[in-house]
């Protein structure tokens, strides 16, 4: 069982142990154990309210003494002996620091990133490989014991493989899969957050160097994560950020402060031989042999997709060239390959720093929100989207009589 872990719901420093925290720990207490709050009274009869004309008389042939003694002790021993049993969870809680199993959650926004339609043309994989099945913000419904990191009306996060959890009203959700959140954005917007900058963070994480003033080469164009990608290297300084694009989408990239490609490979791949510090590839074109040759000769090259040779599932040696693909990037050092839900899994803790510190530059507006909202009182707006608009996130509206 882990404890429950404290923090200060007025820290806003990036980086510090604020409100983003996991809370891992669980309790096995059995539901017999009530609070030391329980207003049940021990003891049969309270005399204290009782008039003496009312009180019971000593009546001629009544018990001897000693035995009326013995009952009353018997009796007494046998209502502490409840007590105690009615208390024992209680104090074992308050000392082991346990928690609930499960939450009522009122869902306040929800996504199911697995049940989006994958768009034509250049764009990463949507859903990319990894992305969880359902991510939902909501509020506490329940009430919790005193020493517990959640109470009633917390603001909560809470991702998943499957979409074994997913409602649109209230949802019970394991304690230990919920991460509290600040409320000074919206509860789209935090979902947004977790569909878009997180993997899109994540992504260049797993190169062994920054961005900061390196050159990047970001194939996959406008999808939610690509999108966060450019903003993501143009606040971390990159010194040029190179994206191959569909012709309709040149202008939107510069106004992103990237340099706009072609999007076949042989339109970008002459200009940029062996130039490219840091390549991003969600696509593969050429079994991603084109993007590696961009580097230089201490380039680092990051697949997040293969959506070019996974387009041939149809092919007879599509397996064969798959696995020969996949043995050949696992081999070299120079190559990273990005999973979102495997990071999730294995680094919880820098899953939440790293929501914490986006959070905050997304409400300073120092990155703008990628994903469309949709709301639930209005189904009506649920139409076909763009590449642009990323995952659709539903926005549970309390006007629609559940609440």
């Amino acid at each position: 069982m882990g404890r429950g872990r404290i923090y200060d719901d007025d820290d806003t420093a990036l980086g510090s142990r604020g409100q983003f925290v996991a809370l891992d720990s669980f309790s096995t207490r059995s539901s017999k154990h009530s609070s030391f709050d329980d207003e049940s009274t021990v003891g049969t009869t309270d005399y204290s309210t009782v008039k003496d004309s009312k009180r019971p008389k000593k009546q001629a042939g009544s018990q001897p003494e000693t035995e009326v003694s013995n009952t009353i002790q018997k009796t007494l021993s046998t209502d502490s002996a409840m007590f105690n049993d009615r208390s024992c969870g209680t104090c074992l809680g308050e000392l082991f620091r346990w928690n609930p199993d499960h939450i009522v959650v009122k869902i306040l926004s929800v996504a199911r990133p697995n049940d989006t339609k994958d768009k034509d043309g250049l764009c990463e994989s949507m859903p990319l490989k990894g992305m969880p099945g359902v991510v939902m913000v909501g509020s506490v419904m329940s009430k919790t014991p005193r020493y517990c990191p959640l109470s009633f009306g917390d603001r909560v996060l809470a991702i998943f493989k499957d979409e074994k959890y997913y409602s649109e009203t209230y949802a019970n959700l394991p304690f230990k899969d919920l991460i509290k959140l600040k409320k000074n954005l919206e509860p789209w917007q935090q979902v947004s957050i977790v569909l878009s900058y997180i993997p899109a963070l994540q992504v260049l994480q797993t190169c062994p160097f920054t961005v900061e003033d390196n050159k990047v080469l970001l194939n996959g164009g406008l999808g939610p994560i690509n999108q966060a990608l450019i903003h993501l290297c143009k606040v971390h300084r990159a010194k040029r950020i190179y994206v191959p694009v569909e012709p309709e989408y040149v202008s939107l990239v510069r106004e992103m402060g990237a340099k706009p490609m072609g999007p076949k490979h042989s339109d970008w791949g002459p200009t940029l031989i062996n130039s490219i510090d840091i390549a991003v590839d969600f696509i593969g074109s050429n079994k991603f042999i084109t993007s590696k040759a961009m580097l230089v000769e201490t380039g680092h090259m990051i697949v997040a997709g293969t959506k070019d040779l996974d387009s041939r599932k149809d092919d007879l040696f599509y397996s064969l060239n798959k696995a020969f693909v996949d043995w050949r990037l696992h081999s070299s050092t120079r190559t990273s390959i990005f999973e979102f839900m495997k990071v999730y899994d294995t680094e919880r803790e820098s899953f939440e720093k790293d929501f914490k510190y986006l959070h905050q530059l997304v409400y300073e507006e120092a990155l703008p929100v990628i994903n469309t909202c949709v709301s639930s009182a209005n189904r009506e707006n649920e139409r076909e989207t763009d590449a642009l608009d990323g995952y659709t996130i539903m926005e549970i509206r309390e006007l629609d009589g559940w609440t």
